[in-house]
């Protein structure tokens, strides 16, 4: 009767909100987990301003990631890499904390061409703040287990019960 009230063709519908969140968090994710890819992280303490978004946007997505994933496997990868931005603290500055000398920073398979002696000399004669990197560490450790496990926990669960 009103052929102007009638959507002309085939339009596509509108992404609903929720599929825009999950794409803008996939592409979050994934920016962090290139991050991760090209300068691994293990016992240094980085100083925030080296992420790529800020750490809370990171969580929410690796959050809203987890909670959608059906693959056990991924869950747990989302879960690891979470963690890791407890290592990622406000007032570091350009220079991480670490307790690895500079230069034993290198792979696995450089660290096989070492000699134990050389290894162990090295750490010797490494003069690193030790002290600062211990206390701001506890702090690492407290934020892991005190604030985003419990998170990531809480997701996992939301994801299996759904898988």
């Amino acid at each position: 009767m009103f052929g102007w009230l009638k959507p002309k063709g085939n339009v596509p519908a509108a992404p609903s909100d929720m599929e825009l969140m999950a794409k803008a968090a996939t592409g979050i994710v994934n920016a962090y987990d290139d991050y991760l890819e090209k300068h691994p992280i293990g016992l240094e303490v980085r100083d925030v301003s080296n992420l790529p978004y800020s750490k809370k946007v990171i969580l929410n997505a690796i959050l809203i990631e987890l909670a959608s994933e059906r693959d056990a496997r991924i869950r747990q990868f989302l879960i690891e890499i979470g963690l890791k931005l407890a290592s990622f603290r406000e007032g570091i500055g350009p220079e991480e904390l670490d307790m690895v000398p500079p230069g034993l920073k290198v792979g696995p398979e450089t660290m096989k061409l070492l000699d134990d002696e050389k290894l162990v000399q090295a750490i010797v004669d490494y003069k690193g703040d030790f002290g600062a990197h211990l206390a701001v560490f506890a702090d690492v450790l407290k934020e892991r287990k005190e604030q985003i496990a419990p998170l990531l926990d809480k997701a996992a669960q939301i994801a299996a019960q759904r898988a």
